[in-house]
């Protein structure tokens, strides 16, 4: 029954005009999508920015796209020019299987490989088009296992007719099958190619619930996409380790404590609240009182004041009435300025920017800052002092809690700085990209923006 099917439809195609025509176009329309996908992924790639928690490919694997890109255009041309003169003329170039083999192994597979590897560790948009996209991938393998079957049966039925018209007298000469162990080949690659366009829909359009299983993504809008990004940023924010409250000698407070952090806000009221946040450091003369100032643009101004003792150590405790704020001389100051920028294709979840500018003994002056390469770490240099940011997130039983935390250790109501030892998790750790949990190519730190629009007068 299959092998009468699969010869009543190659006889259709090599016989009916119109069939014949409509086949060549499917061929020629699918070949054009999946070349224009590899070429949108290479665009994508090629024009990566670093942001949140997602980066530039690895130039090696975006290298390597350009070049089988570039094969999938040649082979491309010489792909159809060969089927059409095949299906409409039976004198094609070079041999169907030869050539599909070709194309399979030089061009689909390659280039389906190196996709996977980059979509494995991506996040893909959300949207009725994206969807689109994946399954032309999945159809487009299909289609070009089937068409190899039917060429398959082809071969085999004229076999079969040429035996029987000669009467057995030229069995060897009837038999069309000259390339055995280049058609396994070919339908080995069509078969990995089917196995592969699955994985790139599965990498694309599903998610690992904390249940273990996946879901689909159901996409809600035509061409905007959502990303599935919620799980990046659960009790992920901004901390700041503030240079002015250094336990240690002055000769060493010009470099940040690494174990000393100050909680900003959350990624999460930048993303989804806000777009926008100034956050002003005003410290006393002899830098026993912090006065801190979150104005969110067309919202509201909160302030929260500290008393810094350094008799023993140092002892922070909180003072809601900020009692001492209108008579304390403020000698110095540092406002940050915080925006949040939306996701592109080249910037998969976004990023955040910031400017900074510093008051000293009543000066205003644009802060200086530079990146630690070996921690990621951004440091801000504002009169003798320095401030570093760095991404964390706050362990689950931390969360509730402000710029600092409650201490444990005394009855006293003082305030501890957060610790990566005992109140944070690393970044690092916390970021795992993509449907397999690849490591993150993003920033640890917010990116300095020096044109966006910052003043000392709050």
């Amino acid at each position: 029954m299959g092998k009468k099917c699969c010869s009543k439809v190659y006889a259709q195609m090599r016989n009916n005009r119109a069939v014949q025509i409509f086949v060549f176009l499917v061929m020629v329309g699918l070949n054009i999508a999946d070349l224009t996908n590899d070429w949108l992924l290479y665009h994508d790639v090629d024009a990566a920015e670093e942001g949140l928690a997602f980066g530039p490919t690895e130039e090696s694997v975006r290298i390597a796209l350009l070049f089988f890109s570039i094969t999938g255009a040649v082979i491309f041309l010489f792909e159809i020019i060969n089927f059409g003169k095949d299906i409409f003329s039976g004198n094609p170039w070079l041999d169907m299987d030869i050539a599909s083999a070709i194309v399979i192994w030089f061009e689909d597979i390659p280039q389906i490989t190196i996709s996977l590897v980059i979509l494995a560790c991506r996040e893909e948009p959300i949207s009725v088009f994206q969807l689109g996209k994946a399954s032309v991938v999945i159809l487009g393998a299909l289609i070009r296992l089937f068409v190899g079957i039917v060429w398959a049966c082809r071969r085999r039925s004229e076999e079969i007719e040429c035996i029987y018209s000669s009467k057995g007298k030229n069995k060897d000469n009837c038999k069309k099958q000259k390339h055995p162990v280049i058609r396994f080949f070919m339908f080995l690659g069509l078969t990995l190619l089917v196995i592969g366009s699955c994985l790139i829909f599965l990498f694309t359009q599903t998610t690992w619930k904390h249940s273990g299983f996946l879901e689909f993504n159901e996409p809600h809008s035509l061409f905007e996409g959502e990303y599935v990004d919620e799980h990046y940023f659960q009790r992920v924010g901004i901390y700041g380790n503030i240079g002015f409250l250094d336990t240690r000698n002055k000769s060493k407070q010009n470099t940040p404590l690494e174990d000393q952090w100050v909680r900003m806000f959350e990624i999460h009221d930048l993303r989804h609240d806000y777009k926008s946040i100034v956050i002003a450091l005003e410290f006393s003369n002899d830098r026993s009182y912090l006065q801190v100032t979150k104005i969110i643009p067309k919202y509201n101004k909160t302030i929260d004041c500290f008393n810094i003792d350094r008799t023993e150590g140092i002892n922070i405790t909180s003072d809601p009435p900020c009692s001492k704020s209108s008579t304390m001389t403020k000698t110095y100051k540092i406002i940050f300025k915080f925006e949040y920028v939306s996701p592109t294709n080249h910037l998969i979840l976004g990023d955040i920017v910031y400017n900074v500018m510093g008051t000293v003994h009543d000066k205003c002056e644009q802060g200086s800052v530079t990146e630690d390469p070996a921690t990621g770490n951004s440091y801000i240099m504002v009169g003798n002092f320095t401030t570093a940011l760095r991404y964390y997130q706050v362990k689950d039983d931390y969360k509730g809690n402000g710029y600092m935390i409650p201490s444990n250790s005394s009855s006293r109501p003082k305030l501890d700085f957060y610790s990566p030892q005992f109140h944070l998790t690393d970044i690092t750790s916390v970021w795992k990209t993509g449907f397999l949990g690849c490591k993150y190519s993003g920033s640890v730190s917010p990116h300095n923006d020096f044109k966006l629009s910052t003043n000392c007068d709050i």
